[in-house]
């Protein structure tokens, strides 16, 4: 056949192709949603506070709502800070959260959870609430009902409250207050006071009143009061201070000072306070607080030496004072018994003429625990790279992925590093920052060989306090590839990688980039393309000049894979005339067979694998329902251990299931909450509206000794009390089932 005729046989069969193609029936449009209810609650707020909002949603429409976008009207009202709905996806930003690949079946309801900060009092906010029956979000409806928001301006703060100016008869008061208001004095010789100033109602944030026509040599009480323009009063506490004596008098009897009792002179007072300060340098942290020392000075004679350490509510003497009745003094002091926690220290020192004198507030951090690392979450864009049921990751070298981890015990910074096994080069490390916001902590690491890598988290706190962790066992495989089939040489080619959309059941261009990845992608010179595909059916085409198309079988991933295959594109026939070679026109499609990830299954088990075939450790913890519970109250009925945290979002997954679950009295379903108190757990629960009951695990005692690092891990234990089986990740209850059914 000539090659004319062979080009006229091809365009021929496209032509017909395409006109039957046209004649084929467009697809029928789906009804849409009609309808939605929502209500919102609490329904009043206060300005400058953290502040969760319940949104319960109603469908009234035919179809399931799959997608859901909440957010506020007036972004300058809110500060959106996170988002969670039992078996929904959260996309969290300023200003709202997108819930996507969730299911609302009609005529069920179901709450969402927005956190949030309040930023600003307004007399009237709203949100907005649309949903779609299109997991994209395609056609979205209003949906209606009342979500207006009542913003209240905060309360009234008065600090710095100070005096200055004392004479025979006057003294100037000054304070601070956190909002705009006015200023006031009461006053009298008992905590009754009985006189008052005049009201200054100029709404400052700083005020001062002058108290006059006081008697000379007079103990009095005041306490300053201020309303701002929303009528909120504060009070300050009660204060006391003596007057200035006239230049005759004598004064020789006792008079009270603040909480200390001073014995003054049988000579005239004079009203210039002493100076003290400290000597020793205190630390902003430390495991003890060391001996302070310091000196004082008066133009006349001192007193008393006195410390506190809780800002000079409450007055300690010092233990040792050299020099009291003269005019130069020294001190120092020990404070014992201090639990850790924050202390503001300070000293004073007081002269024979009552007139007091302090140092500045030095604030010191007790910290005597090490900081604990907790759960992490290694994910790349929103897909998290869960853990099989070994405990070990996969990853590909070159893909930046970031890491989230907790901590407790006020870490003030953490490195992780991944040790490669088997190498004696050194790990490569990674510094994290930790967010204000969450709390969480978090970077951006990566992989330049292939390899097993041990993630070892180590965390420092203020006191030097240091704690090595290892996390999760990583192991990362080089990309995937394209050659040529007869060369066997790298071969530069576009790659697109195709999903199978579970709610149309169509194949379409898998959406990379929402999962931090490019999709179609062009391979480099040595023919790598990089794709760590999350849970679904796949199928790939690569494309490259010269060469046949090649499509790949249908495959697919039951948890996150790296794709770690090698694509041969074979080459095109074609005419060659002296140097030039031109192809022939192919629409042959070439065919193989991809299983993506297949290496995993060489993994080895992590630490919690040895206790399959062991008597479960014991522990004694406590639950939500305030009950000490022991492995024994466990026996003879199967159970599900299931550790994992409130704020890990492959937790929240399974908590619906395990709810489920617990409501049967054949099996024993038991929560385990890492690193987080009861109530804190219970106000979870509550929002969630789930009936669970945990156990807590506070300082992650009983994780450590059964191994855990990754959430959720569970842990099926028979009737004897012995593990079978350590299995993590989300489980279905199917699945949950099958695990307990023999135990």
């Amino acid at each position: 056949m000539s090659l004319k005729s062979r080009y006229r046989r091809v365009w021929t069969t496209l032509a017909v192709a395409g006109l039957l193609i046209a004649l084929l029936p467009s697809p029928k449009a789906q009804a849409g949603l009609e309808s939605c209810l929502v209500t919102i609650s609490p329904t009043t707020a206060e300005a400058g506070t953290d502040t969760s909002f319940n949104f319960d949603i109603t469908n009234n429409s035919t179809e399931s709502i799959r997608w859901i976008d909440i957010r506020a009207v007036n972004p300058a009202d809110f500060t959106v800070q996170s988002g969670s709905a039992t078996g929904w996806s959260p996309y969290v930003d300023a200003d709202g959260v997108n819930f996507r690949f969730g299911n609302l079946p009609s005529p069920y309801n179901q709450g969402f959870v927005l956190g949030t900060t309040v930023n600003q009092a307004a007399s009237s906010s709203s949100w907005s609430v649309r949903a779609s029956d299109s997991s994209s979000g395609a056609d979205p409806i209003t949906c209606s009902g009342d979500t207006g928001i009542e913003i209240t301006a905060p309360p009234v703060v008065i600090s710095n409250v100070s005096l200055s100016g004392l004479t025979e008869s006057s003294v100037n008061v000054s304070w601070n207050t956190s909002s705009p208001a006015t200023a006031q004095v009461n006053y009298g010789l008992t905590n009754g006071y009985g006189s008052q100033t005049a009201i200054d109602n100029s709404l400052t944030l700083s005020h001062q009143v002058t108290v006059s026509g006081l008697s000379p040599n007079t103990g009095y009480h005041l306490q300053v009061v201020s309303t701002d323009a929303s009528d909120n009063r504060a009070e300050s506490s009660d204060m006391t201070f003596l007057t200035a004596a006239k230049s005759s008098s004598k004064v020789t009897n006792t008079v009270f000072i603040g909480s200390s009792g001073v014995a003054l002179l049988d000579k005239p007072i004079e009203k210039v306070p002493p100076t003290v300060s400290m000597t020793t340098a205190l630390p902003r942290v430390v495991k003890s607080i060391p001996k302070v020392r310091g000196v004082a000075d008066d133009n006349e004679a001192l007193a008393r030496l006195e410390y506190s350490t809780d800002g000079g509510k409450n007055w300690l003497p010092v233990d040792e004072a050299k020099g009291l009745g003269g005019k130069h003094a020294t001190y120092s002091f020990t404070p014992l018994n201090l639990d850790d926690g924050n202390y503001d220290i300070v000293v004073r020192a007081i002269d024979t003429s009552a007139n007091i004198g302090t140092t500045s507030v030095v604030t010191v951090v007790i910290d005597r625990l090490p900081p604990l690392v907790g759960g992490n979450i290694l994910s790349l864009g929103p897909q998290v790279l869960a853990p099989d049921s070994k405990g070990t990751i996969a990853s590909l070298v070159g893909i930046d992925q970031k890491v989230t981890l907790s901590s407790v015990g006020g870490s003030t910074a953490i490195e992780l590093n991944a040790l490669r096994v088997g190498s004696k080069s050194q790990a490569q490390s990674f510094s994290l920052t930790k967010s204000v916001d969450t709390g969480l902590w978090s970077g951006i690491i990566s992989f330049t060989e292939p390899g097993k890598y041990n993630l070892i988290a180590e965390s420092v706190d203020g006191a030097e306090n240091r704690t090595s962790r290892t996390l999760n066992t990583v192991y990362v495989y080089s990309p995937a590839h394209t050659i040529d089939q007869t060369t066997l040489r790298p071969l530069v080619s576009t790659v697109t990688l195709y999903y199978l959309e579970p709610d149309s059941r169509g194949w379409v261009v898998w959406d990379g980039a929402s999962y931090g990845q490019a999709n179609p992608q062009k391979s480099n010179k040595r023919g790598e393309f990089t794709l760590l595909l999350p849970p679904g059916k796949y199928y790939l085409k690569a494309t490259a000049a010269g060469h046949e198309t090649l499509i790949s079988s249908i495959f697919e991933t039951k948890q996150s894979k790296p794709l770690t295959a090698s694509l041969a594109l074979k080459p095109l026939g074609g005419l060659s005339i002296g140097s030039l070679h031109i192809p022939w026109p192919s629409f042959a499609v070439q065919s193989v067979t991809v299983a993506g990830g297949s290496e995993l299954n060489k993994q080895q088990s992590s630490g919690q694998g040895t206790l399959v075939g062991q008597q479960a450790p014991d522990f004694a913890l406590n639950s939500t329902e305030s009950r000490l519970v022991h492995p024994a109250d466990f026996l003879g009925r199967p159970t599900l251990l299931t550790f994992g945290a409130t704020w890990s979002p492959t937790t929240a997954e399974q908590l619906a299931v395990l709810a489920k679950l617990q409501t049967n009295k054949e099996l024993n379903i038991v929560p385990i909450a890492l690193q987080e108190n009861a109530p804190k757990v219970r106000a979870y629960t509550d929002i969630a509206g789930l009936k669970l009951n945990w156990l807590v695990d506070p300082d992650s005692t009983l994780s450590n000794s059964y191994g855990v690092q990754s959430l959720p891990t569970h842990f099926f234990v028979d009737r004897r009390g012995v593990i079978r089986q350590v299995v993590v990740g989300v489980l279905s209850k199917e699945q949950l089932l099958n695990y307990l059914v023999g135990l």
